[in-house]
């Protein structure tokens, strides 16, 4: 079951006393950000001020996925010398600051978990990630009634609808793309497997997951199922 995630965010304001010293910072500083993987939120020299005393100083937001990342990256060995360089040429105030939970992120982490283990045919993970009373639709050639309840779709999605025809251990998924708006998301994938004849079979699917709270409860499957059904001999 993925955690609540909330983004976290460093708030610098920067007072440069030496500036030619800190385009050397910001060298350093970059690379520091991209081993990390950290996102470069707003910039402004000097930021435009709106009430109070603002004065001419930079002022940086760096986002971060979470309160315990960005501790990382700002007392971590690839940042270090970035750091006291700074001290040395500016006078700063840094501050930590957590941000709200935003629904995108709780789907795109429990969607995740939900590739990962289809990918892995786990069907007892799968179950605990999905709602008791899930429906998974399938294309309709595939079986006209849906797919409902924890166990039964998970059992579905964990092989057990491909095994009609696919040998099971062979089937392999590519993501192509997560597309996440708040508790909705579209997942764009590339399936390879075997047949149960012994042919190699590929088709492309798109998968649309919809969330309640932190578990899943609706799946719906798009797929070339002409294509599916011809490689399976159930069309000409």
């Amino acid at each position: 079951m993925p955690a609540e995630m909330a983004r976290a965010y460093l708030v610098f304001k920067v007072d440069v006393h030496d500036k030619e010293r800190f385009e050397e910072y910001r060298a350093k500083a970059a690379s520091s950000l991209e081993h990390f993987g950290v996102e470069v939120v707003a910039a402004s020299d000097p930021a435009m001020q709106v009430e109070g005393q603002v004065g001419p100083r930079r002022t940086v937001i760096l986002g971060f996925d979470s309160l315990d990342a960005a501790r990382a990256w700002h007392g971590s060995e690839q940042y270090a010398d970035a750091l006291n360089l700074r001290k040395e040429i500016a006078r700063s105030d840094v501050v930590l600051v957590e941000g709200r939970e935003r629904p995108e992120d709780l789907t795109r982490a429990l969607v995740t978990d939900v590739l990962t283990a289809r990918e892995q045919q786990d069907a007892g993970l799968l179950r605990n990630l999905l709602h008791e009373r899930v429906t998974y639709e399938r294309p309709k050639s595939f079986g006209p009634e849906p797919v409902t309840g924890a166990r039964a779709v998970a059992a579905a999605l964990a092989g057990g609808a491909a095994g009609q025809h696919l040998l099971v251990e062979s089937i392999h998924r590519e993501t192509h793309a997560l597309l996440v708006d708040g508790k909705r998301a579209i997942v764009l994938q590339t399936m390879s497997a075997v047949t149960r004849s012994g042919d190699p079979f590929t088709n492309e699917y798109a998968w649309f997951y919809v969330r309640d709270g932190e578990r899943i409860t609706f799946v719906k499957e798009y797929a070339d199922s002409f294509l599916a059904a011809r490689a399976f001999g159930l069309a000409d």
